[in-house]
């Protein structure tokens, strides 16, 4: 057996993927050679220093400065080592670049499923899902193939790719894993009743996914093992991490919190497609009443919030702060202490104005609370108010 494959791990398809198993890595190989060597060390004195006779005397030994000093300095600079590493990867994940062009996926968790809504309002529902299994979407392909009384050159290779493709996916245990359940979904059931099946994530590749977490009762745990991404879900807080996916195909996520009875049943697939593919799901799952989230957060903010805050690069100074660049953008407070525009602080500034005070206003008057749909649709309409999203605004105010 090769050294290398002592510590594997599950396959790697995220952007940073490898940067956090090389961190594991260093962990778990110190780990082994300070195991090695204490617990050699120990059996080494255990049988050199033994008592062989009753009336041996043990030496009186004093300390040794220089001994004690490399027991307490080499294993801090490790630490640090450790710190350092584990430090830069935590940022990458969990404090990603604000202006960084990314697909916003909003992920709540409930007991005991996940719901997962995207930037344009769609949502895909569990009955929905099952239909998203790769090997039922290309049989499908390949059954409107084989109705045909003659095929094209063109369609006869891609009849060959299909089948190419079914005899994979059929070989793939994941695949093969969802698609049981996709047949079997009515025998999975919870005291006499049908359980809901699990909801599929699909995302695009090569794409930054940023997923914004929350839950709507209590403490859960999002986490995509090969993606190396986990969140908490905390109620009444809008947690975000950001991944990379490098790999189309189909992977696990689970919850990686006890939650309750049925945590066990939280788990579900992300299906990684090409970003043609993705434009075509979207496309299929846009909400037709009401518009885009965009378009209904404008509505939201001509009702609301016109009449205090601004939305255009050169208008006057107003009664509250100007919105425009204003996302990913860091506000300073009257108390000194810094935000970056984020869900999360956006939440909060809608919900408890009074908490934190953009420097040169006042203290928004109290609104109430707001509907968690309102506020994901105002806050898709600040996103929109920049000429450059990828880059902050020198117009917005500070």
């Amino acid at each position: 057996m090769k050294l290398d494959n002592i510590f594997r791990y599950s396959e790697a398809a995220s952007a940073h993927a490898k940067e956090v198993d090389s961190v594991g890595s260093l962990i778990n190989w110190l780990s082994v050679v300070f195991f090695v060597l204490i617990i050699g060390l120990m059996l080494y004195f255990m049988i050199r220093y033994r008592r062989r006779s009753e009336n041996e005397k043990t030496p009186h030994i004093t300390h040794n400065l220089l001994l004690e000093i490399a027991w307490s300095v080499i294993p801090l600079a490790i630490i640090l080592v450790f710190f350092v590493r584990g430090y830069k990867t935590f940022i990458n994940v969990m404090q990603p670049a604000p202006y960084a062009q990314s697909e916003d996926i909003y992920v709540t968790g409930s007991m005991w499923n996940w719901k997962f809504e995207f930037d344009n309002g769609g949502s895909v529902s569990s009955i929905s899902s099952v239909a998203l299994s790769p090997l039922k979407i290309a049989k499908a392909e390949r059954k409107n193939l084989q109705k045909k009384d003659a095929l094209t050159d063109v369609e006869s290779k891609n009849l060959t790719k299909l089948n190419e493709l079914i005899v994979k996916l059929e070989n793939d245990p994941k695949v093969n894993n969802l698609s049981y359940y996709s047949k079997n979904a009515e025998n999975f059931t919870k005291d006499g009743l049908p359980f809901i099946s699990p909801k599929i994530l699909t995302v695009p590749v090569d794409t930054p996914i940023r997923l914004v977490v929350t839950s709507k009762d209590v403490l859960h745990s999002f986490a995509i093992p090969a993606m190396r991404v986990k969140r908490d879900a905390v109620p009444g807080q809008k947690r975000e991490f950001m991944f990379t996916p490098i790999k189309e195909g189909v992977y696990y996520y689970t919850c990686n919190e006890m939650c309750g009875t049925d945590h066990a049943f939280m788990i579900g697939w992300m299906n990684v497609v090409s970003k043609e593919e993705y434009a075509k799901f979207k496309e299929a799952i846009t909400p037709i009443e009401g518009g885009t989230p965009a378009e209904q957060g404008e509505r939201f903010w001509a009702k609301n919030c016109m009449a205090c805050h601004a939305v255009k690069p050169n208008a006057p100074k107003g009664i509250g702060p100007n919105w425009y660049g204003l996302w990913g953008k860091e506000r300073t407070f009257t108390d000194g202490s810094k935000a970056m525009a984020d869900h999360q602080y956006i939440s909060e500034a809608i919900n408890d104005p009074a908490k934190k005070i953009v420097q040169g206003y006042a203290a928004m008057p109290a609104q109430g609370t707001f509907k968690d749909r309102d506020i994901k649709n105002l806050i898709e309409f600040i996103k929109t108010l920049s000429d450059k999203p990828s880059e902050p605004s020198e117009e917005a105010e500070k």
